[in-house]
């Protein structure tokens, strides 16, 4: 945890270098929670970034297909192409994930992949939580008076 924060506090003091200290950051801190061997870490990230790179390909696309449902106006032949490309993106993710899972457990302990998926959340959720200490209030509530 300390590692996390230290980690967090320098990597978001620095934005230009942002994505790259929070992957540094990333690492040390899934190297730490899945306790990887330093022979496990050799092998195991390179294969954990191709997999991370092919699972943000597929998010993107999601995200593409998000930015057209908030669009103002679309026909039913549009939102059922939106849904259908949303099942289709889930379908694709889960598909690469399975593929993946099965890599790492040739690599590291099926326990270790089982701790990999809570980890990535758990180090989400610390650095969605250390970026919304650091932004000023969006929506400042107003009084009453």
């Amino acid at each position: 945890m300390i590692l996390l924060l230290s980690c967090t506090g320098i990597l978001l003091g620095q934005p230009e270098n942002g994505q790259e200290r929070i992957q540094t950051a990333k690492i040390a801190f899934l190297s730490q929670k899945l306790e990887l061997t330093p022979e496990e870490a050799q092998k195991f990230w390179p294969v954990y970034n191709e997999f991370n790179q092919k699972r943000k390909d597929i998010q993107i696309e999601r995200r593409i297909a998000r930015l057209e449902m908030e669009k103002s106006s679309f026909s039913d032949d549009d939102a059922r192409k939106i849904i259908s490309d949303e099942f289709e993106a889930r379908k694709n993710e889960l598909q690469l994930e399975e593929q993946y899972f099965q890599k790492f457990q040739e690599i590291i302990t099926p326990k270790k992949v089982v701790r990999l998926a809570h980890a990535e959340r758990e180090f989400n959720g610390h650095i969605l939580k250390r970026v919304r200490q650091m932004q000023p209030d969006r929506n400042p509530r107003r009084g009453n008076g």
